[in-house]
């Protein structure tokens, strides 16, 4: 769970999690089974395409069935987690509406997530999340939205200033989505841009993708097509990169004319969901060693000494 919140590649994760769930199954430990199956058919949504992947419906996890005895059995770690994940999968779809509700559902049982990882993961996305609200909102319902978010930016502060290597990227991610909201341009550009830096930096690979993917999308709406297609490029790399087929293929279909030319890794749009092999490193279509691809490029993009790159 703590790699799914940190951006490790989702093939080394699914594989991770076959083996966890598996023992979890074995061992009868249903709380932590539940929560397992929960990530895992979060992994698989991001992994291939459907079309509302914010809906935790597979073979592994069926949220119809499973969110209501979550409910009666009592099992708010579980229910919690689940709407905290849906929060994620909607704000990276941008069904912002649903992130919104989904988000106030995680609320209602948040005290079960206090002192763990989740409650940063779910801070930011919840932010993005109002933030995105506040640009529709009515007078009336401006004010609270914009408490919350007030609220999470000191959160997201103080975790910054105690862990910038876990939370910096968020609090800037936040700052900047709420300046642009609020018409601040510059301001949003310069949040963009730290935000992207620690990302990448701290290899929050999935907040990288969704943070160029933004900046992409906004210089977008400034008409300020060059730079919206660099940051666009740079978004559908990073989700190369995490094995996110689902968000890779969107972005193709959404910026045809952007990204063309963009092949080095194409994602089936349907796959088998069947049990994969309990491997760090998948084949894709049998033709890209995910692993390999990302140990190769790591090593490349460390490299700007022209002699010694071509060498490597």
């Amino acid at each position: 769970m703590n790699g799914f919140l940190s951006g490790q590649d989702l093939s080394t994760l699914d594989a991770n999690f076959q083996i966890k769930n598996a023992k979890a199954s074995e061992f009868n430990q249903t709380p932590m089974l539940a929560l397992g199956l929960i990530f895992q058919q979060s992994v698989r949504n991001l992994m291939v395409t459907s079309k509302e992947p914010w809906i935790l419906l597979g073979e592994l996890y069926n949220e119809e069935e499973y969110i209501p005895l979550h409910v009666r059995n009592k099992d708010f770690s579980s229910l919690t987690n689940a709407y905290v994940v849906k929060t994620f999968l909607a704000v990276l779809f941008h069904n912002y509406d649903l992130a919104f509700s989904y988000a106030q559902k995680a609320r209602k049982s948040l005290d079960t997530l206090v002192s763990s990882p989740m409650m940063n993961f779910f801070t930011l996305f919840e932010s993005l999340a109002y933030i995105a609200q506040l640009r529709k909102a009515s007078r009336l319902q401006l004010p609270g939205l914009r408490l919350r978010v007030q609220r999470n930016l000191r959160l997201l502060r103080k975790w910054s200033q105690h862990a910038p290597m876990n939370a910096a990227h968020g609090f800037h991610l936040v700052q900047a989505e709420l300046a642009a909201a609020n018409q601040q341009p510059t301001l949003a550009i310069d949040h963009y841009e730290s935000a992207i830096s620690m990302a990448e930096s701290s290899g929050y690979i999935h907040v990288l993708g969704l943070t160029q993917e933004l900046t992409g999308r906004f210089f977008e709406k400034q008409s300020k097509h060059s730079l919206s297609t660099f940051y666009i490029k740079r978004a559908r790399s990073s989700y190369v990169r995490w094995g996110a087929g689902a968000k890779v293929n969107g972005l193709d279909q959404e910026f045809e004319s952007m990204i063309e030319g963009e092949s080095v890794m194409q994602f089936p749009r349907k796959r088998p969901l069947t049990e994969y092999p309990a491997s760090t490193e998948r084949l894709y279509d049998n033709f890209f060693d995910l692993g390999s691809v990302i140990k190769a490029s790591q090593v490349l993009s460390g490299e700007i000494i022209l002699e010694t790159l071509l060498e490597k």
